[in-house]
């Protein structure tokens, strides 16, 4: 949107296992309650318009897009998720949890829900993921394990599917 500058985050950026210094700093999204929020979600916990205008100033919130924010330290592929209109999904979500993935694609793959809204960003390489999931009450929640094995499984088959699932 006009007037909001998306986040930039370094190629490859990725959480999971085997993950260590600066990048594991990074992925504290699992640390940070509410990592991704929203406008309506900081202003409903009595954050003030003034504080959130500081926080984008001093850096501690990021504007991901309009109304979306990052509060400093989040992961970048869980931001790059958000920004564009989802949330973590496939290896992607699994390598956040900590599930063991056989594929080294760095691309971030995004769980979109029914009703949603993919948006464009700069370089972006992301892989969608339409389906109808569950209503979340955390709109940036990862979906469920069966639900991101299922996704591998479509996206990636059999062999990736099996390793993620041991």
């Amino acid at each position: 949107p006009q007037g909001t500058k998306a986040a930039q985050f370094p190629p490859g950026a990725r959480c999971g296992r085997g993950t260590t210094g600066r990048a594991a700093d990074a992925c504290r999204v699992c640390e940070i309650p509410d990592a991704i929020t929203t406008y309506a979600q900081l202003r409903a916990t009595g954050v003030s318009r003034r504080q959130i205008s500081g926080g984008s100033r001093d850096g501690s919130l990021v504007a991901l897009r309009r109304g979306i924010y990052a509060r400093s330290g989040a992961c970048p592929a869980a931001s790059i998720a958000a920004t564009h209109g989802g949330t973590l999904g496939c290896t992607s979500a699994a390598r956040h949890l900590g599930l063991w993935v056989l594929d080294e694609d760095d691309a971030v793959h995004v769980w979109l829900r029914r009703g949603g809204h993919a948006y464009a960003h700069g370089r972006c390489g992301c892989v969608e993921h339409w389906d109808d999931g569950p209503s979340a009450s955390d709109a940036f929640g990862l979906p469920s394990v069966p639900r991101i094995l299922r996704q591998i499984l479509h996206c990636h088959g059999v062999e990736d599917f099996f390793v993620a699932l041991e």
